[in-house]
């Protein structure tokens, strides 16, 4: 895509919150033309530019991208990443924003990422690395030091990292992981390491591929309960900018963890055009990288994209053509909150089905205040109604000049929101 072209069009692959907001800051841009998603959900067919359509493997896909023109595919979730579809769009010569399968490798595999951060002097918890329930109970058994982390080394939808206090717990969890074979291949191998002490952090940069750039930070909340209690999920809200980190922190940061990452990616030969995720704990020993995902994070993505001031489709533009480091980005006042509207049950078991209400007020002409939107992940439309489908049923997102009054505005918001078995956080 040449810049300021006009007439663009663009197929986002995905189906989720993070997806429908991406595709919701295209759609912001009078030229875009046609924003195409691909398996989508039916609460993006409300944004104007957009439209659903439907594939059943990676060819079909690409095969339309050429027909129709497509300026630049994104892809949002990290499985077709890591399986190698922007190596399959390279060889047809499309434009594509995210990583080839050997970068993905960085949120694919655990081990690989801590073995970098390891050559690269990165700084990162210590750890160990097993592939058998034995050797991984000995290790715990001589250490007896806890907590500890257990984390699969494979993909496991934000699901496969466990804290565990004690010894018969950590002998649950490697029961469940080796002998269970709970993530199946994702759990073959699996990375032990420290607990750190501190709080968390969400810092994405976007890359062209000789240079980055940090977007506003965020705090991402995974467990499924108040006061992070229960399992890990794949997040149940954020806030953008993180309160808790400082101007300090971020210098540290950028110095210890990014600038380090992106020159060991150089050196490797593992630099691409797209995204970059550090998930950080920041400690009183300073920042230490707990992951990388070569993707945007959901729902750290409604509430980074929701703050942005500067023309997304023009961010991603600079990356696909290699003038990120004269971009100037802007962000609005104050803060965003995201909260995310769930099956009750998930992450383990939940009931769909049930019609969705209240949504109205907060998409199309209703929701040009520009102080709350929502982003729709597990919908369906039976029967004329829109019902929920998965477990992360949408995210709503609310603005305001301070922090406490975002919060405000986002839980006033939700309670517009019902259907059947609606959980979610109140402590975001």
């Amino acid at each position: 895509m040449k810049k300021n072209s006009k007439n663009r069009k663009y197929l986002i692959v995905g189906s989720g919150a993070r997806e429908h907001a991406m595709a919701w800051a295209l759609s912001l841009n009078p030229y875009t033309q046609k924003v195409f998603i691909s398996p989508g959900n039916f609460g993006m067919t409300f944004e104007p530019k957009c439209e659903i359509v439907k594939f059943s493997n990676f060819e079909q896909m690409i095969n339309f991208a050429k027909e129709n023109q497509i300026d630049t595919i994104l892809v949002g979730p990290e499985q077709p990443l890591v399986e190698g579809f922007v190596d399959l769009c390279k060889m047809q010569k499309i434009d594509v924003f995210g990583p080839p399968a050997k970068s993905a490798m960085l949120e694919g595999s655990k081990i690989f990422a801590k073995n970098l951060m390891k050559k690269y002097g990165i700084e990162t918890a210590r750890f160990e690395t097993f592939d058998n329930f034995k050797k991984a109970a000995d290790f715990l058994s001589s250490t007896g030091k806890y907590p500890v982390v257990v984390k699969a080394d494979g993909l496991a939808e934000g699901k496969g990292v466990f804290i565990v206090q004690s010894y018969e717990e950590a002998m649950n969890i490697l029961d469940l992981l080796f002998n269970k074979s709970k993530f199946g291949k994702s759990g073959e191998k699996i990375v032990i390491e420290e607990c750190l002490q501190g709080y968390e952090a969400s810092i994405i940069v976007l890359l062209d591929g000789k240079s980055f750039k940090p977007l506003l930070s965020a705090k991402d909340h995974k467990k499924a309960f108040d006061n992070e209690q229960g399992p890990n999920t794949g997040g149940m809200g954020a806030i953008s900018p993180n309160p808790l980190l400082t101007e300090d922190d971020m210098q540290k940061l950028e110095k210890r963890i990014i600038l380090p990452t992106f020159n060991a990616l150089k050196k490797e030969g593992l630099l691409y055009s797209g995204a970059l995720y550090f998930g950080v704990m920041i400690t009183k020993d300073g920042p230490f990288l707990l992951e990388y995902n070569v993707r945007f994070g959901d729902p750290e993505t409604s509430s980074i994209l929701f703050s942005l001031d500067t023309d997304f489709s023009t961010c991603i533009d600079a990356c696909m053509n290699g003038y990120l480091e004269k971009l100037d980005l802007s962000w609005k006042e104050g803060f965003s909150v995201t909260l995310v509207a769930a099956s009750k049950g998930y992450p383990d078991k939940y009931e769909v089905g049930y019609e969705i209400a209240g949504y109205k007020d907060f998409i199309g002409e209703k929701s040009k205040n520009n102080l709350s939107k929502i982003f729709f992940a597990g919908v369906d439309y039976k029967d004329n109604k829109l019902v929920t489908n998965r477990g992360r049923v949408l995210n709503i997102v609310s603005r305001g000049k301070t922090l406490e009054e975002a919060r405000k505005n986002v839980y006033q918001d939700i309670e517009k929101i019902k259907f059947d078995n609606l959980y979610y956080r109140k402590d975001i």
